[in-house]
């Protein structure tokens, strides 16, 4: 069964989601003068959260993980806290900019949790985890994936 993954967004991309969608915003959670716990997100807006139990926001910049919940506020399930404090939130935003550009949004896209561990995006199950032609990529006898890549590079490079 597949599983959503929790893509990273700023706040201007949260505002466009589905209720119950997942989520990952990041930046630091503050109380705004209603006393409501809200996240000061890297671009400016703040969000507010509702925390799942048990769950500790701590201090400084985090990246919190849930879904959209009906008053467009982020259902807090997990947190990730950075120990160094210090996060540019300029290049945080110019990240999620560039992982939005449509030529590159393909490698930046969360696949849904398949359960297949190291294979390539859309491989079949059992399918070699290495890279390139099937020709090149054979499975040894202990079942761990061997190359002929790295000894023909050897060869052509005169090394090994």
């Amino acid at each position: 069964m597949a599983t959503a993954v929790a893509e990273r967004m700023s706040t201007t991309m949260f505002r466009t989601l589905s209720v119950g969608s997942p989520a990952r915003l990041a930046g630091r959670c503050t109380q705004d003068q209603m006393n409501q716990l809200v996240l000061a997100s890297t671009d400016g807006a703040s969000v507010p959260l509702m925390i799942s139990p048990g769950i500790d926001l701590g201090q400084g910049f985090v990246e919190l993980v849930g879904t959209k919940g009906p008053n467009n506020e982020l259902q807090v399930t997990s947190v990730s806290r950075f120990q160094n404090d210090d996060v540019d939130f300029d290049l945080w935003n110019q990240a999620l900019q560039i992982s939005q550009a449509p030529a590159l949004r393909h490698l930046f896209k969360p696949a849904e949790a398949s359960g297949l561990l190291g294979a390539p995006m859309g491989a079949p199950m059992g399918a070699p985890m290495g890279f390139g032609d099937s020709s090149a990529n054979q499975m040894g006898q202990n079942g761990m994936p061997t190359s002929t890549q790295g000894s023909d590079c050897r060869a052509r490079c005169g090394s090994g």
